[in-house]
C-alpha cells in the first residue's frame, strides 16, 4: 500500500509486525520504551529532564568520558607535596 500526503494523522493504537524504516527526522512525544538493543550511528545528545541514567555496564572504546571539561582518561590531580600527578593508569 502506498499513501502520499503532506500529513497523515492516526488517532489509534498501532501494532506493526515487521520492519519499519523511517526516512527523515523523528519526534516522540511521551515516554518511549525499547525492548532490545539500540544502535546509533550518528552520535547521541540528551538534554532536559534529569539527564541520562544507565543501569548496567558501559564500555567506552577509543574515546573519553568528560564532565565539566575534565576527562576521565586524561585528568590530573594536585600532589599534596607540590606539583601534579600524571593522568590515570588503567
Amino acid at each position: 500500500m502506498t499513501v502520499k500526503s503532506d500529513k497523515i494523522v492516526i488517532d489509534a493504537d498501532v501494532d506493526i509486525n515487521g520492519n519499519v524504516t523511517l526516512t527523515g527526522n523523528q519526534q516522540t512525544i511521551g515516554t518511549q520504551t525499547t525492548q532490545g538493543k539500540i544502535t546509533g550511528q550518528g552520535g547521541l545528545a540528551v538534554s532536559g529532564g534529569s539527564g541520562a541514567s544507565v543501569t548496567g555496564n558501559m564500555t567506552i572504546t577509543s574515546g573519553n568520558v568528560t564532565a565539566d571539561g575534565i576527562g576521565l582518561k586524561t585528568h590530573t590531580h594536585t600532589d599534596p607535596q607540590g606539583g601534579t600527578v600524571g593522568s590515570p593508569k588503567g
